[in-house]
């Protein structure tokens, strides 16, 4: 009897188990992935993790135009972030034939694509400089001081912002397009019971915004002009009066009153 129930309850822990890493991949495939292979296998990666010393054995066949020897190899002078300056030179007569960063930089700001790109990967998982420290020492790459890692922050801030204006346009495009009968129509002075005129605003998201009057406006309206008159005036100062004057002879009778009574 032990035995079955033993073996029953492994069977329910199993499907349990099942259940649970079924519903796992479900929700991590709501992700979206960000591997090429996984969306285009056919499209290259960007970016490729490399070792220097694999320099060597991918030039040790290539001859030297200046020596003829089998002597050329790669070195990685300066680290700026996670880019480096890549030169292509000869260990015999240290001739340098070419150099060129291993990162594309910005035209304007000078930043570099591969540090904008590990920064913005880095925050979208939630973490900041110090988890990019701890992955350049395990990497074992040059890690990226802070100084490079606020600009690259601010240089992404600036570019979502100016994301949101264009996406901001495009929207307004949109609906101007869809609203074209509104538009012919602005300040037409309908009335619609409480709305009182329909008002076009060319340079907002809407492009449309109604101006609503209600009625209590109107009564507003009413007793602004009626406190103008000096009738009102002279009706109010009387009520005042009366009002002192019934107080002050209560006050008499020996009627005491509490705050906010006056």
């Amino acid at each position: 009897m032990h035995t079955e129930n033993s073996i029953s309850d492994e069977g329910s822990d199993s499907g349990e188990n099942e259940q649970y890493l079924n519903a796992s991949a479900s929700k991590f495939q709501m992700f979206p992935s960000t591997s090429t292979s996984t969306f285009c296998p056919s499209e290259k990666s960007t970016y490729v993790l490399m070792n220097n010393d694999m320099w060597s054995s991918l030039l040790c066949n290539i001859k030297c135009d200046e020596c003829d020897m089998c002597s050329l190899d790669v070195e990685c002078n300066g680290a700026y972030g996670f880019s480096s300056k890549i030169e292509l030179k000869c260990k015999s007569c240290k001739k340098i034939f070419n150099s060129v960063f291993s990162s594309p930089r910005d035209d304007d700001s000078k930043c570099f694509e591969a540090n904008k790109k590990l920064v913005e990967a880095f925050l979208k998982i939630g973490k900041g400089h110090a988890a990019l420290e701890l992955f350049s020492m395990a990497i074992g790459i040059h890690a990226m001081d802070k100084k490079t890692f606020s600009k690259c922050l601010l240089k992404l801030y600036e570019e979502k912002c100016s994301f949101k204006e264009d996406i901001l346009k495009i929207s307004r495009k949109v609906v101007r397009k869809h609203h074209e009968d509104l538009l012919d129509t602005a300040n037409g002075g309908y009335n619609f019971g409480c709305f009182n005129s329909l008002a076009i605003e060319h340079n907002e998201l809407s492009a449309v915004s109604v101006d609503i009057s209600h009625k209590r406006d109107k009564r507003r309206l009413a007793q602004s002009e009626k406190k103008n008159s000096s009738d009102w005036k002279k009706k109010r100062i009387s009520n005042k009066l009366a009002k002192s004057s019934k107080i002050t002879r209560n006050i008499k009778k020996g009627e005491t009153y509490g705050p906010g009574k006056f």
